[in-house]
């Protein structure tokens, strides 16, 4: 996918994005490869019926901020017909 010359995202993705231009096809390769090696043990690690969640946003989550007590147990019953 390209974003053109100038995409319109603030400047850490902009930062990034130059950072990750700079990999290079060997580089990439031995990623990949390390990747397929997370994944397959990570696979080894769960039994198909246990979710492993990671956070996907940056710095502290402070108990209480969020109303999981109604969006909670909707998530993972979604979660868990996804997974069958």
């Amino acid at each position: 996918m390209a974003l053109g010359p100038d995409p319109d995202v603030g400047p850490l993705t902009k930062e990034r994005m130059a950072e990750a231009a700079k990999i290079t096809p060997d580089s990439l390769e031995l990623i990949k490869k390390a990747r397929a090696e997370v994944k397959a043990a990570v696979a080894v690690l769960l039994d198909g019926s246990t979710v492993l969640a990671m956070p996907t946003a940056g710095g502290l989550l402070i108990a209480g901020t969020l109303p999981t007590s109604n969006i909670l147990p909707l998530q993972l019953a979604r979660l868990y017909e996804h997974s069958r």
